[in-house]
C-alpha cells in the first residue's frame, strides 16, 4: 500500500497531456497549466479562502505558491488585500494614535507632510524594500540636517510598525535602516563678565531684556519656559522661580503645555536676577507675562533675535551665540560654583542625571580634581597619624 501511494503522488506531479499540474495537501496548493499556456497558481489561506495568480513560467508559479505556503505554515502569512494599501492610509491611523503635546504632534505632522508623504504616501506598503529606504535616507542627508533626516526616518518606521500591528505586513523593512549620526556642534559658555555685558547690551533696548538675559544665563530656563513665565510664577523675595508652563517656539499662549518631561520645578535665582525681576513685577497683575515684546505681547524668538539679541552679540564680538547657549552657560557657571550633577539636573529640568552627564560631563573633571586633592590630603594625614603612633 505505501508503494501505491507513492506512485499515485509521483503520477500527480508528472505532466498529464496539456494540463500539467502539481497538487499538495488535499488541493490546498496547486499549480495548473491553462489552455492559453499560462500557469495558474492557487493556495488556500488560514481561513480556507482560495488565492490565485497566473504566471508565464511554471517555475515562477511554483515559487509563488511555495512562498505563500511557507508563510502560512509559519504563521507569517499576510492577506494580500490588506497589504496593498498605501503608506498614507496607515499614516492616518498612526497620527490618530499619537498622544503628544500640541507642539510635538505638529512637529510629527510637519515631518509627514513635507518630507515623508511626498516620497512614500502613494506607495503600497507591501512593495517597500530595505534598499529603497536606505537610498531615500542617503538622498535626504544631502538636503536636510542629520537630525531632520533621522526624524523623518523615525516617522516612516513608526508608520510601518502600525502596519505590522494591523496584520498588513509581516515585518517592517525600514526597521534595520540606520539613522545618520548627528553632527556635533561645539557648545558655547559665557563667563560672568560676558553674560552681564550681554545683559547690559540687550537692556539698552529695554530694561526687561536685561532681566531676561540674566534669567536665561543663570537659571538655565528654556526659551519656551522663560516666555511662558507669569508674575505669579516668580518670587523675588525668596529668589526663586516656579517653572510649570512652556510655550514652544512657533506657538502662542493657547498652546501652553507642561515643561519638557512633564515635570514642574522650582529653580533658585541668584540675587542679581531676583533684583532685576523685582523691578518687572511692580504694579502688575499676577496673570501678566513676566517677559513681553515691546508691544506687551508674547515674546517672538525671531523678532527678539533680529532686533535685540543678534545686534548685541555682534557688538560684543561673541558670535556665534544663540539664546539656547545661555542654557549651557547656566550649567557651566553652576558647575564651576560647585553644583552637583543632581543639582544641575534639577535646575535644567532634565528627566535623569544621565542626560545631564551626557551633555555636560566634560565640565565636571575640575570637581573630580578637587575631590582627588582632598582625598590625597586625608590619606597623607591618616598616614602621618599611623607613623606617629608607630614611633611613639
Amino acid at each position: 500500500m505505501p508503494m501505491l501511494n507513492l506512485r499515485a503522488l509521483m503520477s500527480a506531479l508528472r505532466p498529464v497531456g496539456s494540463r500539467t499540474h502539481t497538487e499538495l495537501l488535499g488541493g490546498q496548493v496547486s499549480v495548473t497549466r491553462r489552455p492559453d499556456g499560462r500557469w495558474r497558481a492557487r493556495y488556500r489561506d488560514v481561513t480556507g479562502r482560495e488565492h490565485a495568480k497566473h504566471f508565464t513560467r511554471k517555475v515562477d508559479a511554483e515559487r509563488w505558491v511555495t512562498a505563500n505556503k511557507s508563510q502560512r505554515d509559519r504563521g507569517d502569512w499576510i492577506d494580500p488585500e490588506l497589504a496593498r494599501v498605501t503608506v498614507s492610509v496607515v499614516a492616518g491611523t498612526w497620527l490618530k494614535g499619537k498622544q503628544l503635546k500640541p507642539s510635538s504632534l505638529r512637529s510629527y505632522e510637519s515631518l509627514w507632510r513635507t518630507v515623508v508623504r511626498p516620497r512614500w504616501g502613494t506607495v503600497p506598503i507591501n512593495t517597500i524594500t530595505y534598499t529603497q529606504v536606505v537610498t531615500w535616507v542617503d538622498e535626504l542627508q544631502r538636503e536636510l540636517s542629520a537630525s531632520r533626516t533621522s526624524q523623518a526616518l523615525l516617522v516612516l518606521k513608526q508608520v510601518l510598525d502600525i502596519a505590522v500591528l494591523d496584520g498588513r505586513l509581516s515585518r517592517n523593512m525600514a526597521k534595520l535602516v540606520r539613522a545618520p549620526r548627528p553632527h556635533t556642534t561645539k557648545q558655547r559658555y559665557l563667563s560672568h563678565a560676558q553674560l552681564q555685558d550681554l545683559a547690559d547690551a540687550c537692556g539698552d533696548v529695554h530694561r526687561r531684556y536685561r532681566a531676561l538675559i540674566l534669567m536665561l544665563g543663570y537659571t538655565g530656563l528654556r526659551w519656551g519656559e522663560a516666555r511662558a513665565l507669569r508674575i505669579r510664577h516668580v518670587d523675588p523675595d525668596l529668589a526663586q522661580v516656579i517653572v510649570i508652563d512652556n510655550i514652544p517656539v512657533g506657538y502662542d499662549e493657547r498652546d501652553t503645555v507642561k515643561p519638557k518631561s512633564n515635570r514642574s520645578r522650582v529653580v533658585p535665582m541668584p540675587r542679581i536676577v531676583a533684583d532685576e525681576v523685582n523691578r518687572l513685577v511692580q504694579d502688575r497683575s499676577p496673570d501678566d507675562l513676566l517677559f513681553t515684546s515691546p508691544s506687551g505681547g508674547l515674546l517672538n524668538n525671531s523678532n527678539f533675535r533680529r532686533d535685540v539679541f543678534n545686534p548685541a552679540v555682534e557688538q560684543l564680538q561673541l558670535s556665534p551665540l544663540t539664546p539656547h547657549d545661555l542654557r549651557h552657560t547656566a550649567a557651566s557657571l553652576a558647575i564651576s560654583a560647585g553644583a552637583s550633577v543632581a543639582g544641575v539636573q534639577t535646575m535644567l529640568g532634565h528627566a535623569t542625571p544621565a542626560i545631564t552627564l551626557s551633555v555636560y560631563t566634560h565640565l565636571f573633571p575640575a570637581d573630580l580634581r578637587t575631590v582627588a586633592d582632598k582625598l590625597d590630603r586625608e590619606a597623607r594625614r591618616a598616614r602621618a597619624v599611623d607613623l606617629a603612633a608607630a614611633t611613639s
